[in-house]
Protein backbone atom coordinates (compact mmCIF):
# COMPACT_ATOMS: atom_id res chain seq x y z
CA UNK A 1 0.00 0.00 0.00
CA UNK A 2 1.15 3.45 -0.96
CA UNK A 3 2.00 6.05 1.77
CA UNK A 4 -0.50 7.86 -0.20
CA UNK A 5 -3.33 5.46 0.10
CA UNK A 6 -2.92 5.13 3.39
CA UNK A 7 -2.91 8.37 4.32
CA UNK A 8 -5.90 8.81 2.39
CA UNK A 9 -7.96 6.28 4.23
CA UNK A 10 -6.92 7.44 7.70
CA UNK A 11 -8.00 11.06 6.50
CA UNK A 12 -11.42 9.43 5.54
CA UNK A 13 -11.45 7.54 8.92
CA UNK A 14 -10.87 11.12 10.38
CA UNK A 15 -13.36 12.91 8.89
CA UNK A 16 -16.27 9.93 8.95
CA UNK A 17 -15.18 9.92 12.76
CA UNK A 18 -15.81 13.60 13.09
CA UNK A 19 -18.91 13.04 11.83
CA UNK A 20 -19.79 9.90 14.25
CA UNK A 21 -19.20 12.04 17.33
CA UNK A 22 -20.02 15.54 16.51
CA UNK A 23 -23.29 15.07 14.35
CA UNK A 24 -27.06 13.79 15.29
CA UNK A 25 -29.19 10.69 14.93
CA UNK A 26 -29.26 9.36 11.78
CA UNK A 27 -26.48 10.95 9.94
CA UNK A 28 -23.80 9.66 12.89
CA UNK A 29 -25.29 6.16 12.53
CA UNK A 30 -24.60 6.63 8.37
CA UNK A 31 -21.06 7.79 9.19
CA UNK A 32 -20.16 4.58 11.13
CA UNK A 33 -21.95 2.21 8.56
CA UNK A 34 -20.12 3.91 5.43
CA UNK A 35 -16.45 3.92 7.49
CA UNK A 36 -17.84 -0.01 8.53
CA UNK A 37 -18.41 -0.74 4.59
CA UNK A 38 -15.25 1.23 3.81
CA UNK A 39 -13.62 -0.19 6.40
CA UNK A 40 -14.11 -3.94 5.18
CA UNK A 41 -13.31 -3.27 1.71
CA UNK A 42 -9.63 -1.81 2.72
CA UNK A 43 -9.11 -4.94 4.51
CA UNK A 44 -9.59 -7.07 2.03
CA UNK A 45 -8.07 -5.55 -0.45
CA UNK A 46 -4.82 -5.24 1.57
CA UNK A 47 -5.14 -9.14 2.55
CA UNK A 48 -5.38 -9.97 -1.16
CA UNK A 49 -2.08 -7.62 -1.96
CA UNK A 50 -0.34 -8.84 1.01
CA UNK A 51 -1.54 -11.29 3.35
CA UNK A 52 -3.93 -11.84 6.23
CA UNK A 53 -1.61 -10.50 8.42
CA UNK A 54 -1.39 -7.32 6.65
CA UNK A 55 -5.50 -7.33 6.96
CA UNK A 56 -5.48 -7.93 10.28
CA UNK A 57 -2.84 -4.92 10.77
CA UNK A 58 -5.28 -2.85 8.79
CA UNK A 59 -8.18 -3.90 10.65
CA UNK A 60 -6.03 -3.24 13.97
CA UNK A 61 -5.26 0.64 12.75
CA UNK A 62 -8.84 1.29 11.31
CA UNK A 63 -10.75 0.22 14.64
CA UNK A 64 -7.75 1.52 17.30
CA UNK A 65 -8.20 5.01 15.30
CA UNK A 66 -11.96 5.52 15.83
CA UNK A 67 -11.77 4.38 19.38
CA UNK A 68 -9.61 7.01 20.12
CA UNK A 69 -11.44 9.54 19.02
CA UNK A 70 -14.74 8.49 19.97
CA UNK A 71 -13.84 8.09 23.37
CA UNK A 72 -11.75 11.05 23.59
CA UNK A 73 -14.98 12.96 22.21
CA UNK A 74 -17.12 10.90 25.02
CA UNK A 75 -14.78 12.10 27.82
CA UNK A 76 -14.16 15.48 26.47
CA UNK A 77 -15.27 18.23 28.53
CA UNK A 78 -17.94 21.00 27.60
CA UNK A 79 -20.87 19.11 27.17
CA UNK A 80 -24.16 20.53 27.09
CA UNK A 81 -24.73 19.46 30.86
CA UNK A 82 -20.85 20.69 32.26
CA UNK A 83 -22.14 24.22 30.60
CA UNK A 84 -25.01 23.84 32.51
CA UNK A 85 -23.94 23.11 35.83
CA UNK A 86 -21.17 26.09 35.33
CA UNK A 87 -23.92 28.49 34.57
CA UNK A 88 -24.88 30.93 37.53
CA UNK A 89 -27.91 31.86 39.63
CA UNK A 90 -29.17 33.58 42.31
CA UNK A 91 -31.00 32.42 44.87
CA UNK A 92 -33.68 35.20 47.17
CA UNK A 93 -31.98 33.88 49.68
CA UNK A 94 -28.80 31.78 51.26
CA UNK A 95 -31.02 29.56 52.94
CA UNK A 96 -34.42 27.98 51.11
CA UNK A 97 -37.30 25.40 52.24
CA UNK A 98 -37.56 22.93 49.77
CA UNK A 99 -41.83 23.87 49.54
CA UNK A 100 -40.29 27.16 48.88
CA UNK A 101 -38.21 26.03 46.10
CA UNK A 102 -41.02 23.82 44.42
CA UNK A 103 -42.36 27.24 43.12
CA UNK A 104 -39.38 29.48 41.91
CA UNK A 105 -41.55 32.15 40.16
CA UNK A 106 -41.00 34.70 42.83
CA UNK A 107 -37.53 35.02 41.68
CA UNK A 108 -36.89 34.77 38.05
CA UNK A 109 -33.53 34.40 36.76
CA UNK A 110 -32.61 37.15 34.22
CA UNK A 111 -31.55 34.26 32.18
CA UNK A 112 -34.06 31.45 31.48
CA UNK A 113 -32.89 28.30 34.38
CA UNK A 114 -35.77 25.73 34.35
CA UNK A 115 -36.08 23.28 36.94
CA UNK A 116 -38.56 20.98 38.81
CA UNK A 117 -38.44 19.57 42.37
CA UNK A 118 -40.40 16.51 43.05
CA UNK A 119 -40.63 15.70 46.69
CA UNK A 120 -43.28 14.29 49.36
CA UNK A 121 -44.89 16.50 51.24
CA UNK A 122 -42.63 15.42 54.33
CA UNK A 123 -39.88 17.27 52.69
CA UNK A 124 -41.52 20.36 52.41
CA UNK A 125 -40.35 22.13 54.92
CA UNK A 126 -36.52 20.61 55.27
CA UNK A 127 -34.43 23.89 54.61
CA UNK A 128 -31.49 24.03 52.06
CA UNK A 129 -28.32 26.13 53.17
CA UNK A 130 -26.52 27.17 49.69
CA UNK A 131 -22.80 28.87 49.87
CA UNK A 132 -23.89 31.96 48.86
CA UNK A 133 -26.72 33.33 46.66
CA UNK A 134 -24.85 34.01 43.86
CA UNK A 135 -23.97 30.69 42.77
CA UNK A 136 -23.50 27.89 40.17
CA UNK A 137 -26.43 25.53 39.31
CA UNK A 138 -24.25 22.92 40.33
CA UNK A 139 -23.23 24.57 43.27
CA UNK A 140 -27.16 24.70 44.17
CA UNK A 141 -27.11 20.99 43.11
CA UNK A 142 -24.65 19.75 44.87
CA UNK A 143 -26.34 21.29 48.04
CA UNK A 144 -29.69 20.11 47.58
CA UNK A 145 -28.25 16.78 47.00
CA UNK A 146 -26.27 17.10 50.19
CA UNK A 147 -28.95 18.11 52.21
CA UNK A 148 -32.08 15.61 51.49
CA UNK A 149 -32.63 12.41 49.57
CA UNK A 150 -33.50 14.17 46.35
CA UNK A 151 -31.31 13.64 42.89
CA UNK A 152 -30.69 15.83 40.38
CA UNK A 153 -31.77 14.49 36.59
CA UNK A 154 -31.47 16.73 33.32
CA UNK A 155 -33.78 15.70 31.17
CA UNK A 156 -33.57 15.54 27.42
CA UNK A 157 -34.73 13.69 24.15
CA UNK A 158 -32.21 12.08 21.68
CA UNK A 159 -33.01 15.24 19.15
CA UNK A 160 -29.54 16.57 18.98
CA UNK A 161 -27.57 14.37 20.88
CA UNK A 162 -24.19 14.04 19.93
CA UNK A 163 -21.37 12.27 21.80
CA UNK A 164 -19.18 15.05 21.56
CA UNK A 165 -21.72 17.43 22.93
CA UNK A 166 -23.83 15.21 24.72
CA UNK A 167 -27.82 15.98 25.37
CA UNK A 168 -29.68 19.28 25.27
CA UNK A 169 -31.24 19.35 28.34
CA UNK A 170 -33.96 20.82 26.65
CA UNK A 171 -36.36 19.73 29.50
CA UNK A 172 -34.41 21.53 32.07
CA UNK A 173 -33.38 20.04 35.55
CA UNK A 174 -35.64 18.16 37.75
CA UNK A 175 -34.90 16.88 41.44
CA UNK A 176 -36.64 13.17 42.78
CA UNK A 177 -36.22 10.72 44.88
CA UNK A 178 -34.31 7.93 43.76
CA UNK A 179 -36.01 4.94 42.74
CA UNK A 180 -36.32 2.05 45.20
Amino acid sequence: MSRASAALQILVTLGLATALVATALPINLAALGIWAILVEGWVKRRARASGGRAGVIELVVQLSTMSVLVLAAAFAPGKVVDQMKARQITLPRQSMTIGELQDPQPYQQPHPFRYGISAPGNLADRVVRFPARELSVGEFMAAIEGQTPLRHRFGHCGNEWTILWGGDCSFGLSFRLPPR
